[in-house]
């Protein structure tokens, strides 16, 4: 019940922005491809699929992640080992990770703006990223509040998973997915971004290490899933927008349902 009140009560803003903006990008996206309304489309790109070998990576960190969760009060694993090393040493906060967990998915449009094309264009991309985005507010928050993990420094009752080193993996997975047929060192660059992000988290005892691990599933998880499902929803837009015909002085409207 806690947790659908929160959602129902600061979610929506962030949420209704987001589809806002996918919705936006979807229609442009629609008009862009379609161009000229009397232009018959022959044959479409096939969809792309999600393979079982695509899920190993995020399912692998995903479990771990449970498992330090779950078994960290019985036995003495990462998250013991590292903030038994962050609790000794007390080393100096760093809150770097606070800017760097936006680098990646900042990169794909610096990118684009200094010249490298990437594989979409700005409206194409923009609505994945939305997506992206959209899943993780949802996924994190709902698993913050209802784990309601204590955070190492015991501030909060919220640290499980790390919501920046989901954000940093999911612009890391999107920089791979954009420029990989470009270069495989934006991509690279973007995952060692998303991996000192992790690294902070843990470093500045605000997260457990099986926070980060199970975050950085979640944020390459979700911008698979983004890229899976943009194109079905871009096909069945683009089936079902209106068309406009002109035929010598009328003007013919069709609307599909």
């Amino acid at each position: 019940m806690g947790i659908f009140l929160y959602l129902c009560g600061v979610m929506p803003k962030i949420f209704l922005s987001i589809v806002l903006c996918l919705g936006v990008c979807l229609g442009v996206a629609a008009q862009s491809v379609s161009g000229d309304s009397c232009v018959v489309v022959s044959s479409e790109e096939p969809l792309p699929e999600i393979t079982f070998g695509r899920l190993i990576g995020p399912a692998s960190l995903m479990s771990w992640g449970v498992i330090e969760v779950t078994l960290a009060n019985k036995y003495r694993l990462l998250n013991y080992g590292f903030s038994h090393e962050v609790a000794e040493h007390q080393p100096p906060k760093l809150r770097f990770d606070d800017v760097t967990q936006y680098v990646p998915a900042a990169s794909v449009y610096a990118l684009n703006w200094a010249g490298v094309r990437g594989r979409h264009d700005f409206w194409d991309r923009t609505a994945i990223l939305a997506l992206s985005s959209a899943f993780v507010a949802v996924t994190v928050n709902s698993i913050k509040y209802t784990v309601r993990e204590q955070r190492p420094d015991k501030s909060e009752r919220n640290s499980f998973p790390s919501g920046h080193t989901t954000v940093a993996f999911m612009g890391a997975e999107f920089l791979w997915r954009e420029y990989k047929d470009v270069s495989p060192w934006y991509g690279v660059c973007g995952y060692a971004v998303a991996i000192a992000t992790g690294a902070g988290r843990v470093y500045n005892n605000r997260h457990w290490a099986g926070d980060v691990c199970f975050g950085a599933g979640l944020g390459i998880l979700c911008t698979r899933s983004a890229y899976w499902l943009y194109p079905r929803l871009k096909r069945h837009f683009r089936r079902n927008a209106p068309q406009v015909r002109f035929e010598g002085n009328v003007v013919a409207l069709s609307v599909s349902f």
